[in-house]
């Protein structure tokens, strides 16, 4: 492997957000250039990465999947010029090598590595699987990864283990598409619904910290959290998502109208949304579905209480359930069902902070009775992932209540 740089650098024109080019593919030429560019860094190129460290506003994208030894079409070179934006800077992380010498020592162990870390660091992770591979590596990536609500998985039906793939899609809400061109069709679809907000919130958009960007009538999930309460939720519930919100316009101001456990059910303004969940998810309804009403029904159930009974029609809200609540079909019906609620660990025990809020409570834990959570909801058909918001950026902004609140 040669230590060279060749880094591949394509200077983007397309104004569209998450990332998308809806022209044909191939790389675009130095007449439609921007300021943005896109890197595509692979294997022994850390001088170039070296470079890109104080490139602190980039997106990095992690390119995982077939390569087979390096058999297989460069997808990834193909990617990468079908994926653009010109608002930041994309870094994109692909592991096929120009030159792979596995008998090189400790080329191996040095591949390895380098693919865990760079998908640990992507803020995105696109994986393709061609079906006429058996691309062990990606399905134990995409194991290792299904729960960061980071990821989304390209596979072609006829693969081997596609109903394995389909299924622990499905369970963990991770996005799955059956061919490269309808990957790129949403794509393109999300940019152009997405690029038409932004012309409503200039201040935002031009944002470098941006890397997606909510419409009215998108559910924001948070991924992860660090409290006892996330933990609890995210090891009762078997995924990624914490919580959940509802993009609305309030007065002509992005807010975020959500069942908070402090404030019960309140909008507060996207930016200290953002700012106060670092890692979100934005899902988008799919097809032609009356957003407005279910936005109108969200900002009826504004000052209810939080509910820490979880009970069905208490009058008192938690976060997927204000969700559940918003959404309804044209009989006045969920579109999001109710299920047995679960809050036992994967081993069967209760976590600590279940047993202690329904014992303080003086009530049974509901184990079993109808309800939602945010995990089963991530995973509705109805649903398509648009953009996210990655672990450790910067995002300035108040979380004062007393300024961010949308009234």
């Amino acid at each position: 492997m040669q230590n060279t740089l060749k880094s591949t650098i394509f200077l983007l024109a397309a104004a569209l957000l998450p990332l998308a080019s809806c022209g044909p593919a191939g790389s675009p030429t130095a007449e439609n250039t921007t300021e943005c560019k896109t890197y595509l860094i692979r294997p022994h190129q850390e001088e170039l990465e070296q470079e890109l460290l104080d490139c602190k506003d980039a997106a990095r994208i992690f390119l995982a999947g077939t390569i087979d030894m390096g058999v297989s079409r460069d997808w990834q070179s193909e990617m990468v010029a079908r994926l653009q934006d010109s608002t930041r800077n994309l870094i994109f992380f692909s592991p096929r090598q120009e030159h792979w010498d596995a008998s090189k020592p400790g080329e191996m162990d040095y591949q390895v590595n380098w693919e865990l870390s760079h998908l640990e660091q992507a803020d995105r992770i696109i994986m393709y699987i061609i079906a006429t591979s058996k691309s062990p590596i990606s399905l134990l990536e995409m194991g290792l990864h299904a729960r960061s609500g980071k990821m989304e998985v390209i596979c072609e039906p006829d693969f081997y283990r596609f109903d394995n793939v389909r299924i622990t899609c499905q369970y963990y809400g991770v996005p799955l598409f059956t061919s490269l061109e309808e990957f790129y069709e949403k794509e393109c679809r999300t940019s152009k619904a997405t690029s038409k907000a932004l012309s409503d919130a200039p201040s935002v958009a031009t944002s470098p910290q941006t890397w997606a960007f909510p419409v009215e009538g998108d559910l924001v999930f948070v991924r992860g959290g660090e409290s006892d309460f996330s933990e609890a939720i995210g090891e009762s519930t078997g995924g990624g998502y914490v919580h959940v919100g509802i993009a609305a316009k309030v007065e002509g101001r992005l807010c975020i109208i959500e069942a908070d456990d402090r404030q019960g059910v309140w909008a507060q303004s996207w930016e200290a949304f953002r700012t106060q969940y670092p890692a979100l998810t934005i899902m988008r309804m799919k097809g032609d579905f009356p957003l407005q009403e279910a936005v109108s029904r969200a900002k009826s159930f504004i000052g209810q209480d939080y509910d820490w009974a979880y009970l069905p029609d208490n009058g008192r809200l938690y976060c997927s359930e204000l969700v559940q609540l918003s959404y309804l079909d044209k009989a006045g019906q969920p579109i999001f069902p109710s299920r047995p609620m679960n809050f036992r660990a994967p081993d069967g025990s209760l976590p600590e902070f279940w047993e202690q809020l329904f014992r303080q409570q003086g009530q049974p834990v509901p184990q079993g009775v109808p309800g939602t959570n945010p995990n089963d909801l991530s995973r509705s058909p109805y649903l398509e992932t648009v953009g996210s918001t990655g672990h450790g950026q910067t995002i300035t902004g108040s979380q004062t209540v007393g300024s961010t609140e949308c009234r």
